[in-house]
């Protein structure tokens, strides 16, 4: 007896309920810079979450949304916004690395653009939050001895 299989489409399709895999996958399709991609991506994961449900949330109708995501649909973008808040999903913008990249070459005495590793641990946060509250409670019955000291146990902390 042969074994059985289900077909590509409807595994894809169980996968496409899960909002994570959703997510990637129109994102892929966006990276592809094809429209006609990216609107067959939102058809299917509409599909997966079944056309009805979708519209039903989006406050569209169905018809509608089919014809917005055909190969050769327009869809506006208040009616975008419905589908993908139907969905779970929303529009994310951020900078191309090229961008961000020239950008950051052109203005090198910016303090305002970290690098990832330039970023205060969030332990050394917590020590000057101790730091500050102890200095605060001692006040000026703190000696000059014992601030320096607390001074240099944080910032040996922080290298």
């Amino acid at each position: 007896m042969p074994k059985r299989s289900r077909s590509y489409k409807a595994a894809q399709l169980e996968r496409l309920k899960d909002p994570n895999y959703a997510a990637e996958y129109i994102n892929a399709a966006m990276e592809a810079g094809d429209d006609a991609a990216l609107l067959l991506a939102l058809r299917n994961v509409v599909e997966a979450r079944t056309v009805n449900s979708v519209a039903s949330e989006a406050g569209l109708s169905r018809e509608s949304i089919y014809r917005m995501l055909s190969e050769t649909g327009n869809p506006c973008y208040s009616s975008l916004l419905g589908i993908l808040g139907a969905l779970g999903l929303q529009f994310k913008i951020q900078p191309t690395l090229q961008d961000s990249r020239e950008r950051e070459m052109h203005s090198p005495d910016s303090s305002l653009v970290w690098e990832v590793n330039d970023r205060p641990h969030p332990y050394f946060s917590q020590k000057l939050e101790e730091f500050t509250r102890a200095f605060r409670q001692f006040g000026n019955a703190a000696s000059e001895d014992e601030s320096s000291t607390m001074e240099r146990e944080v910032m040996e902390m922080a290298a």
